[in-house]
């Protein structure tokens, strides 16, 4: 693979609340309790069984058994590698003859992805950094497996056309659009600070559009990504700083509900194998893996293109690329008041899925 591998008082607002389970699974908690409380059975030899054998045996039938087993996989709208893995047959091709049915579904962005996790309605998915910490903070069983991309140079703030707005210090007292609860959400945060401003600094306007207002000037700047951002620049909004001006990473990472984890751990990991085998095969294939991209979302081929380009793909567990960016993005969080201390976010780490396959 060319690569190897969040004020936010309204984040942490995020409803988690209970919801159904994962469709076609069982209890997760009936094999376990029976694992507990039978000290001792018999084998079909009338051999006696540890409790340690019987559990090793029960985790075994329900990580090897699928069969009417439907899984949900969290994507979003702009995103590539899980609807292409769908749309390629990957998914498929991968788990053959298991009685597994996959579903993808597309968010807008990752803060309903997450709130989706916290009800058990999606078990497997990708998200930007700020909505993960804010599932964590609120005690959402969530393990953080590896990352899917990475960029410095895929988020900028952009002034809107017209605005005489050319420094990150000119934005003081301005209008900006903002995407709470997401990636973007971040980096306004981080690219403010930078230069001695804070959320107080400017008027924060939540918008789910934010491109339109933007161009017709009713905001005065934004951080804008992917297609919106090669939209605005060719429509003359100015870019003013990225977020290697402030030297960090933004990322996207993959994400699994613990509980669903801990029952199908073998499908986790092959579901990472799929992700890393999509992602090579976009690298390889870029102008029909684009075209259809584009196909399937209905994004220009060359806003695809621009968005594909402006980030570096490939599942990592890596410090750089992986773990500094989700922890100091908790401390920074942590430092602006946004999120109360007290998480090890190292908690939440889980690279054993990925380096499972690894190994393989």
């Amino acid at each position: 693979m060319k690569k190897s591998a969040f004020i936010l008082s309204m984040i942490v607002t995020v409803a988690l609340l209970g919801g159904c389970g994962t469709k076609g699974a069982d209890d997760p908690q009936a094999g376990d309790g029976a694992a507990e409380t039978a000290v001792v059975q018999e084998n079909e030899n009338g051999v006696e069984k540890t409790a340690e054998q019987e559990e090793t045996e029960q985790t075994a039938d329900t990580t090897e058994n699928y069969e009417g087993l439907e899984v949900n996989l969290g994507d979003q709208n702009s995103f590539f590698i899980i609807k292409l893995a769908e749309a390629y047959g990957f998914l498929d091709e991968e788990f053959a003859g298991e009685g597994i049915t996959f579903h993808v579904d597309n968010f807008s962005n990752g803060t309903g992805l997450i709130e989706a996790f916290a009800s058990k309605s999606e078990d497997f998915g990708v998200s930007g950094t700020l909505p993960i910490i804010s599932a964590i903070a609120n005690g959402s069983d969530i393990k953080i497996l590896a990352a899917s991309k990475w960029t410095q140079r895929g988020f900028a703030y952009v002034a809107a056309p017209g605005s005489g707005i050319e420094t990150l210090e000119d934005l003081k007292g301005k209008r900006i659009g903002n995407g709470v609860g997401t990636n973007t959400h971040l980096v306004e945060l981080k690219l403010l600070n930078s230069v001695g401003l804070s959320s107080e600094d400017v008027s924060l306007e939540n918008l789910s559009d934010i491109l339109t207002p933007l161009l017709s000037g009713d905001i005065d700047a934004a951080v804008l990504t992917g297609a919106n951002l090669s939209k605005a620049v060719d429509a003359g909004a100015t870019v003013i700083a990225d977020c290697s001006d402030a030297d960090f990473n933004v990322i996207n990472s993959f994400v699994v509900r613990g509980e669903f984890a801990e029952k199908y751990p073998e499908l986790v990991s092959r579901l990472l194998k799929v992700m890393e085998k999509t992602t090579q095969y976009i690298y390889d294939h870029p102008d029909e893996a684009l075209e259809k991209f584009s196909e399937l979302t209905q994004i220009e081929v060359e806003d695809a293109r621009f968005a594909w380009d402006s980030w570096d793909h490939g599942l990592s567990v890596d410090e750089e690329h992986f773990i500094k960016p989700i922890e100091e993005s908790y401390e920074f969080l942590v430092d602006t008041g946004a999120v109360e201390d007290g998480l090890n976010i190292a908690d939440f780490f889980d690279t054993s899925y990925y380096e499972a396959i690894q190994e393989n």
